[in-house]
């Protein structure tokens, strides 16, 4: 079920895909626990949690954006997570002058681990905006950690889908077209131990490349699944790669995220 759908300013439209990763921990934890969120009543956390914004400096000394840029991108990022009561709000601006920081790549682990482990505040969550971004090899508009990771989101491509997209990681959340834990069906018969491990988000039949219309949101190509099954792909879900079409999180998707805060990450301010 589809609760809402904003029609927010993008400050960017190329698609760059995701650098978040599963790590082994979250992968056993999720293996151990059988959870249902078909029935949860969502809470209003009615929290404000504060953003530490690191803005970096490329070669040429330029910032990568504005505080005024942030403060906007971060307040249209918002009403994505209204439902639950949650919203963000910049509290402090860093500016890190070390220009190779605005080219963060996963395999220079001697800048990255100076940049979030070294300049993390406490209890908030560090928000890097970087130039360009590359995790295992590939260019990428954001990643993020699950919880029991640092408090880390790093933003490469400025656009509110993107924030609440690696938002949505942060608080547990998984790709739509997620096969870690087993390939989807359409019928979704086992929707809670595979893909996303959700039973509200359609099956994601997603590759990339994959033919879609921007114009209509659905795919221009017919697939099915292991069974014959014609896909519905989740073209306007946050946690998409179907990016000029997504605008809405699940009843599901609310109810993960409001755990995840309430049992994992309730120390942030």
């Amino acid at each position: 079920m589809c609760l809402m759908c904003f029609a927010l300013p993008s400050l960017a439209q190329n698609s760059l895909g995701c650098g978040t990763k599963i790590d082994p921990a979250t992968y056993k934890n999720e293996l151990q626990q059988n959870r249902d969120y078909k029935s949860a009543v969502l809470p209003n956390l009615n929290k404000q949690l504060s953003i530490t914004a690191y803005l970096t400096i490329n070669q040429q000394g330029d910032t990568i954006a504005t505080e005024e840029a942030i403060i906007e991108l971060i307040e249209d990022t918002n009403p994505y997570f209204e439902p639950i009561g949650l919203s963000y709000k910049v509290c402090e601006f860093v500016y890190l002058e070390n220009y190779n920081f605005s080219a963060y790549n996963d395999a220079a682990e001697e800048d990255d681990d100076e940049m979030y482990k070294v300049f993390n505040r406490p209890n908030t969550i560090n928000m890097y905006f970087v130039d360009s971004l590359i995790v295992d090899g590939a260019t990428a508009g954001g990643v993020a950690f699950f919880p029991g990771g640092p408090d880390v989101v790093i933003i490469a491509q400025q656009s509110p889908q993107t924030v609440a997209h690696e938002l949505g990681h942060f608080f547990s959340l998984y790709h739509t077209f997620e096969d870690m834990f087993g390939e989807e069906l359409v019928n979704r018969n086992d929707c809670e131990d595979t893909g996303d491990l959700l039973c509200d988000t359609d099956a994601d039949p997603y590759y990339e490349q994959i033919p879609f219309s921007e114009i209509t949101c659905n795919l221009d190509i017919d697939t099915l699944d292991m069974n014959g099954e014609w896909f519905t792909a989740p073209l306007n879900n946050i946690m998409s790669y179907y990016e000029s079409c997504r605008c809405i999180f699940t009843n599901e998707q609310y109810a993960r995220m409001a755990e995840a805060y309430l049992t994992q990450r309730n120390y942030l301010w």
